[in-house]
């Protein structure tokens, strides 16, 4: 078994349920939940579309990490497409959390730990 995918696996899908489960509780809810009769948030479409693009991230990572468990089942080495994908979408969003929130957070430290693994994991 190639524990480096395991782990790279792990993290993503960590890092998905998180970040859908705590933004949606934490942010969108209590957003959402103030009354606005005008403003940006006004539209209910609005607010649908806020949430779909706050959880795409969510749906890209998760994606990633149960594709790389697929790898790590059959015992298959990832392609180098799927590889330079995965370690970009979880490493540019890692520098973009950092930048986003100027201070290491569990959601870039996880990010960066599955870009990492699945290079490491892939090579």
């Amino acid at each position: 078994m190639n524990t480096a995918l395991l782990i790279s696996s792990l993290a993503g899908v960590a890092t998905a349920f998180g970040h859908s489960w705590l933004g949606e509780t934490m942010i969108l809810r209590p957003l959402y939940r103030e009354r606005k009769d005008e403003g940006v948030l006004a539209p209910a479409a609005t607010r649908r579309v806020l949430r779909a693009v706050f959880h795409l991230p969510s749906l890209a990572w998760a994606l990633t990490g149960i594709l790389t468990f697929g790898f790590v089942y059959h015992g298959t080495t990832p392609p180098i497409f799927f590889t330079v994908y995965g370690a970009a979408l979880y490493g540019l969003s890692a520098a973009g959390n950092l930048w986003g929130l100027r201070r290491v957070h569990v959601g870039n430290v996880l990010l960066t730990i599955a870009a990492v693994a699945l290079v490491v994991g892939a090579v």
